[in-house]
């Protein structure tokens, strides 16, 4: 039995040596795991940074949703599966070391036959199992970092949708505000100058008829807007009466649409594919190694040994198993794993065309949207001229509240259509960034 208490000894030194380490998400911690941080460039030093402050700007937005929401640590838990893989296929080709005991109690004898052995046994080859699992697994584990990047890139787009779709419903309610207020406020006189007979009581009418047309576009524009801050607290975790900070102006590209569409083959999701292809021809290579005899070497060396092999203090062997007939079962594994290879292949080319229509709609939306901008800017202009005019004319009794009333509808109408094409260029360009694979930075990129 002295021999016995070195074996939990053992047995904890196998355990942390081959024992499991893993990354547990947490949503709402405060950090930023290492996968996470390089997958969408967003730290623990930034997520602190952006909680103390009042209001918030996009980017401030999305570091709040890397950290603050499960899509991602979702994703990452994926590549967690893809390391915990890897380790599997290491450990498959490590020796297996375990303690056995056994008593047998024969005829005739009062005390039975002990045996106790550390028995180990080192795989040499079992068909190809190890090699293409080892091959494979780096290719797994790039494609799950690829496609939580990837992911983090979908993540960022919605995020720059909801944020700017909140704000430009809250320029349209400011807007119909400020032209209810000023319609109300020229109601008490107009109402004066009918009973003078100075106005005709048809404009009466159409005034209150223009309150009541206001009322309802602003109840449904609050409705709107606050089913828009639900979603992007969805999004980010952030509160629904959080301020947001008005972004600067949309900028242009510097580069051709055909520059554009050659940088897909750097984009997360076709890197992904690639990396898909890769792990299903190493797959290829496990079945057909199914044809392929598998050997190992077994060796035990005896701790307790009763009877008339007491005195043998070890043994080891070594032994081979070839397959000769498995009626057919592994040419099926075989043309099953060649299928899925071409099918990898076949996602890959899917993925490549999507990557390069995905670049050419954003690219085009971004130009259109700039040239809008640029129509809306004189087309403000134009309104606050007119309003000048008709306010100046107004005083010198040449034109009616109903015109004052309706060159402030236009002026307002211009202003939330201006900010309204001036998001869309900010969504476009975003998108646009994320389509070629340049946003959202990450960790591992070195350019500025």
């Amino acid at each position: 039995m002295i021999l016995m208490k070195p074996v939990p000894f053992i047995l904890s030194l196998l355990f942390l040596l081959t024992g499991c380490l893993t990354t547990r998400f947490q949503v709402a911690d405060g950090k930023v795991e290492s996968s996470l941080q390089e997958a969408s460039g967003i730290t623990s030093a930034m997520v602190s940074r952006v909680q103390g402050l009042e209001s918030l700007t996009l980017w401030d937005v999305y570091t709040l949703s890397v950290e603050r929401t499960e899509r991602l640590p979702q994703r990452a838990e994926n590549l967690e599966q893809s390391f915990a893989r890897r380790q599997q296929a290491t450990g498959a080709v490590l020796p297996r070391v375990s303690l056995k005991g056994n008593a047998s109690l024969y005829d005739g004898s009062d005390d039975p036959n002990k045996t106790v052995a550390l028995s180990a046994k080192q795989p040499l080859l079992t068909g190809l199992n190890e090699i293409s699992a080892l091959k494979g697994a780096p290719h797994e584990i790039a494609q799950r970092r690829f496609e939580l990047r990837h992911e983090a890139g979908r993540l960022l787009i919605d995020v720059t949708r909801a944020f700017y779709g909140v704000l430009q419903l809250e320029e349209s309610r400011r807007s119909n505000a400020a032209i209810r207020e000023l319609t109300n406020k020229q109601t008490a006189e107009l109402k004066r100058r009918v009973n003078l007979g100075r106005s005709r009581p048809s404009e009466m009418l159409t005034v209150k008829s223009q309150l009541a047309r206001l009322d309802a576009q602003v109840l449904d524009i609050e409705d709107r807007l606050s089913q828009a801050r639900e979603n992007l607290a969805l999004l980010s975790g952030i509160g629904p009466d959080q301020v947001l900070k008005e972004p600067d102006s949309p900028q242009g590209v510097d580069f051709a649409l055909s520059r554009a569409e050659e940088e897909a083959e750097g984009r997360a999701d076709v890197l992904a594919g690639k990396e898909a292809v890769a792990l299903a021809s190493a797959q290829v290579l496990a079945a057909k190694g199914g044809h392929f005899p598998s050997l190992s070497l077994d060796g035990n060396y005896y701790l307790v040994r009763d009877g008339a092999q007491e005195d043998v203090k070890w043994d080891a062997g070594l032994s081979m198993d070839l397959p000769i007939f498995s009626g057919g079962a592994v040419n099926g594994r075989v043309r099953e794993a060649q299928s899925k290879k071409r099918q990898a292949e076949l996602a890959l080319s899917a993925v490549r065309r999507q990557a390069k229509q995905e670049i050419r709609s954003a690219y085009r939306s971004l130009d259109a949207a700039l040239k809008e901008v640029e129509a809306y800017d004189k087309a403000l202009k134009a309104a606050q001229e007119n309003y000048d005019v008709i306010s100046h004319e107004f005083k010198l009794s040449l034109v009616t509240h109903l015109d004052v009333l309706r060159s402030l509808s236009d002026l307002e109408t211009a202003k939330d259509n201006q900010q309204r094409v001036r998001y869309q260029a900010l969504v476009a360009r975003m998108w646009l960034g994320v389509a070629v694979g340049r946003l959202p930075k990450t960790t591992t990129d070195k350019t500025p």
